[in-house]
């Protein structure tokens, strides 16, 4: 009689262990992957929301010549020289309180930190470049830290820095945007106008700058009497501009010889101009074979039947040079 063994094959509880301890290294090794990867996510997308953010600020100064506040339903009025003061700090709530998306610089709606945290924007009007500043906190319980963290978005960001107590509040700045500076709507202007007409004189961002204009003859024709329109020979012609009144500078400048001379505080209201602007007005003097051209000042089709004159106004720079014996009129 032939006896059978029957042998039972398994794990044994030593290789059950094993095999759970290499699965659990594996699962720690991808849940570390993943939160270290989720959290590389969230610095870069905090380092990009900043740079926007300033990109914005930078947007707004080259279209208004000033940073943004917190907050007008218009574009705003020319800007004022810094004077030291502190910081209003602007939260990017969506709720029409900040410049930047009230004027379409940024999407509209709450925008916060992939930490749920908002982003503030301020000017430093302490310093004497008058900096546009973004700041966000980096709360605790992140992965590497919130100081580790705040530490590792400032190095992505140029020109930040890391703040607070913990060390967890970055902070990123930008300078006026020099070489875009001339195309900024407050500063740079040029417009054509008759003689006697008022042309605004911009308000410049810094005190060291200096408001300037420039004129040149556009047109001219050799109208001389103002009833009949007879035209003659010019013999010549120039443009030129004359100051606003420094005692009463919301009165008009003095008038052209020739020209309509418009109520340049009423032109300010027309135009919807801030309260206070001061002008200068741009003459144009034509000289002909009969003599000099004398119109009424309250004769305005001959005014414009004499000529144009385009005025430039600009800000500019402390000790430009001029490089010509020829300068532009700067109050």
């Amino acid at each position: 009689m032939n006896s059978y063994e029957c042998k039972q094959k398994g794990f044994t509880l030593l290789e059950m262990l094993l095999v759970m301890a290499i699965m659990s290294v594996v699962v720690v090794m991808l849940l570390t992957y993943t939160t270290q990867k989720s959290d590389e996510l969230r610095r870069d997308r905090a380092a990009m929301q900043i740079q926007q953010i300033l990109n914005a600020g930078l947007a707004y100064y080259v279209s208004f010549g000033k940073w943004p506040t917190c907050g007008s339903s218009t574009p705003p009025p020319p800007p004022v020289p810094p004077s030291p003061s502190s910081p209003v700090s602007c939260t990017l709530n969506g709720a029409s309180t900040n410049d930047l998306q009230n004027l379409g610089f940024i999407p509209d709606g709450v925008i916060k930190n992939p930490w749920g945290n908002d982003y503030t924007y301020f000017t430093n009007p302490d310093s004497d470049v008058n900096t546009f500043m973004v700041s966000t906190e980096i709360p605790a319980g992140t992965t590497a830290g919130a100081a580790a963290t705040a530490s590792i978005i400032a190095g992505r960001v140029p020109l930040a820095t890391v703040s607070g107590t913990a060390d967890n509040i970055v902070t990123a700045q930008v300078n006026i945007p020099g070489q875009n500076l001339n195309n900024a709507r407050a500063v740079n202007f040029a417009g054509i106008y008759n003689s006697g007409d008022c042309v605004p004189v911009p308000t410049c961002p810094f005190s060291t700058m200096k408001p300037t204009v420039m004129v040149i003859p556009v047109s001219v024709s050799g109208t001389n009497d103002a009833g009949t329109l007879n035209v003659y020979p010019i013999s010549s012609f120039t443009a030129y501009s004359l100051p606003t009144n420094p005692t009463l500078p919301s009165l008009s400048p003095p008038p052209c010889p020739v020209g309509k001379n418009d109520n340049c505080a009423s032109t300010a209201v027309t135009e919807g101009l801030l309260t206070g602007t001061t002008f200068w007005r741009v003459c144009l003097s034509v000289t002909t074979e009969k003599g000099p051209v004398q119109v009424s000042s309250a004769d305005e089709t001959s005014t414009k039947n004499m000529g144009s004159i385009l005025a430039i106004t600009r800000c500019s720079p402390e000790d430009e040079p001029t490089g010509s014996t020829f300068n532009v009129y700067n109050p």
